[in-house]
């Protein structure tokens, strides 16, 4: 329950145990909003200038970036779980990028490398879709500025169903990979 919006102002239930019994006591705490740390990224502007020529055609992608169960061990490393960043042409479902993610360095660092594994793929494209569809407001920060010199549009929606789909076949695969 909020107190007081604009001190951060919260009520907390605190449960201790006295004597074998749990008891639980209310507090009204201020809780310290950590801010969005910015995710720095470099891309290649020949490729952006260079995708600027491609002509934008009928098609919507989607696009979406996500944890995975799916555990890996590189050699002389500790496992880790993965991050799956993955893109579909929404008509026909045809995956058109999927790369797996490594978390190990953090997960800003990892995320950095999204604006150039995107423009990577959108330089390989004879036309440009005219829209690409995410859901994460992570990712719509991390790609509006340098989709804003492109002739594509980034559109936030609440669902993405067709990747959803696709993504429901890749979680399947990893869970019965165990």
């Amino acid at each position: 329950m909020l107190r007081n919006a604009d001190q951060n102002i919260y009520l907390i239930r605190e449960c201790s145990q006295e004597n074998g019994a749990n008891h639980w006591k209310d507090t009204f705490q201020q809780i310290s909003i950590i801010a969005r740390t910015k995710i720095e990224f470099a891309i290649d502007r020949n490729l952006l200038e260079k995708i600027k020529r491609i002509p934008a055609g009928r098609n919507i992608f989607e696009l979406d970036f996500f944890f995975t169960p799916a555990q890996m061990r590189e050699k002389n490393n500790r496992p880790y779980f993965i991050y799956l960043l993955l893109m579909i042409d929404q008509e026909s479902e045809f995956i058109l990028k999927h790369e797996v993610m490594n978390p190990s360095e953090g997960l800003e660092k990892m995320m950095g490398k999204i604006p150039g594994l995107l423009i990577a793929e959108l330089g390989k494209l004879k036309t440009l879709p005219s829209e690409i569809h995410i859901h994460s407001d992570r990712l719509n920060d991390l790609l509006a500025p340098m989709m804003n010199e492109l002739p594509v549009r980034i559109l936030l929606k609440r669902n993405l169903k067709k990747l959803e789909m696709v993504k429901e076949g890749v979680m399947e695969f990893f869970m019965n990979r165990r």
